[in-house]
Parts: structure tokens; sequence; C-alpha cells
């Protein structure tokens, strides 16, 4: 297997090479720092909706909500089901009872504690 041709270094390989950083040292660094992290700190809401999707982002917690949330729409479904259903009733018992009693067929019976035959 050949070598490949040996290159000459360029003008930048040589500064490269003789580079050197000398940093002033910082007495104030670390507060700098943290003062720059408490200036950044995002607010209560984003914290706590990027804590939720942290926490969603685990197969557990996300099967857990996927979970809960299908509970509580059933449960919200089936009173809500309930209630329909018992309106239900009760208007299909009203109509029977307007389909077998005669004072209910002709209009007269508006008040059920009234006697049959005394209106008040």
């Amino acid at each position: 297997m050949a070598k490949p041709p040996a290159k000459q270094p360029d003008d930048l390989s040589r500064l490269l090479r003789t580079w050197e950083v000398d940093p002033a040292d910082d007495l104030q660094l670390a507060r700098k720092v943290w003062q720059r992290l408490a200036a950044e700190r995002p607010s209560p809401w984003r914290a706590w909706l990027d804590g939720l999707a942290r926490l969603l982002a685990q197969p557990i917690a996300a099967s857990a909500a996927v979970l809960l949330f299908a509970a509580v729409g059933a449960g919200v479904a089936e009173l809500t089901q309930a209630s329909a259903r018992e309106a239900r009733l009760e208007r299909l018992a009203a109509e029977y009872a307007h389909s077998i009693d005669p004072i209910l067929m002709h209009g007269r019976g508006t008040d059920a504690a009234a006697p049959h035959g005394h209106a008040r």
C-alpha cells in the first residue's frame, strides 16, 4: 500500500501549532455565571410544563396518564349518558301517562293534587 505524499505545512498550520491561550483569572467568574443562570430562569408555568414533558417522556408515566385520561373520559361519558337516560325515561313516562289517562288526554288534568272532576 502506497503512502500518500507528504504535505508541506502551510502558514496556518505553523501558526496554529504555536498559538497559546493564556486566559486571565477572573475571580468573579462563578458569581457571573450564577447571575446569568438566574436571569435566564424560565417562568414557573414554563418550568411546570417542562417538568411534565420530562415526566411524560417516560413510558410508564405516559401509559399511566393515558389510562387516567381514558378512565376520566369514560366516567364523564357515563354520567352524561345516565343523565340523558333519566331525562328520556321521565319523558316516556309522562307521554305514557298522557296516553292512558283520559283527564290528561283532554288537557283538563293539570294539577295532580286536585281530585278528579274538581279543578282548582
